[in-house]
C-alpha cells in the first residue's frame, strides 16, 4: 500500500482485513461482552468422525475436539451461538453443510495455507490428523481474512 503524500496519480489500495459474522468485533456496543465464535469443521472419511475447532478473535480462545455425529455438530455450534464456520472445499458430507445452513450459519470455503511458526506453535500439542488440520484450516482463515490486523 502506497503513502498518499508521496503517490503520483493514483494511489495503490488493497484489502486490508475482511469482516465476516465470525471475525467481527463489536467494541463499543452492548454485546461486546458477547463471545463471537468462528468455528472450522474437517471429516476424517476413514475414521468416520469430525475434527471441531472453534476461535474467538476478541479474546484468543482457541478449543479444538473430535465429533462423532451431525447431531453433536449442531450441538457444538448451537451452544456457541456460532454465526460461521469453516470448511475444506467438498470434505464435509452434504447433509452437514445443508443442515448448518438451514440453521443460519455461514459456510466459508478455506484452503489449508502452508504452515508457518504461529501455526506450528499453536497446533503442536493436539493430537489426531483431522483435529490438527481443523486447527490449521481454522488459523489460516484467521490468517486470510484478518492479514495481519
Amino acid at each position: 500500500m502506497e503513502d498518499p503524500k508521496l503517490a503520483k496519480g493514483m494511489v495503490k489500495r488493497e484489502v486490508i482485513q475482511l469482516v465476516t459474522p465470525g471475525t467481527q468485533f463489536q467494541t463499543g456496543s452492548q454485546n461486546a461482552k458477547d463471545n463471537n465464535y468462528l468455528t472450522a469443521l474437517t471429516y476424517d472419511i476413514d475414521e468416520q468422525h469430525y475434527g471441531f475447532a472453534y476461535a474467538d478473535l476478541s479474546t484468543g480462545e482457541l478449543k479444538v475436539t473430535n465429533l462423532s455425529s451431525i447431531d453433536e455438530i449442531i450441538n457444538e455450534v448451537v451452544s456457541l451461538s456460532s454465526k460461521e464456520t469453516v470448511v475444506l472445499s467438498d470434505n464435509l458430507p452434504t447433509e452437514v453443510t445443508e443442515t448448518l445452513t438451514k440453521l443460519g450459519v455461514l459456510i466459508s470455503h478455506q484452503e489449508i495455507l502452508p504452515t508457518n511458526a504461529a501455526t506450528s506453535y499453536l497446533s503442536q500439542d493436539v493430537e489426531g490428523e483431522v483435529v490438527k488440520q481443523v486447527v490449521t484450516l481454522l488459523l489460516s482463515y484467521i490468517e486470510t481474512t484478518q492479514n495481519g490486523a
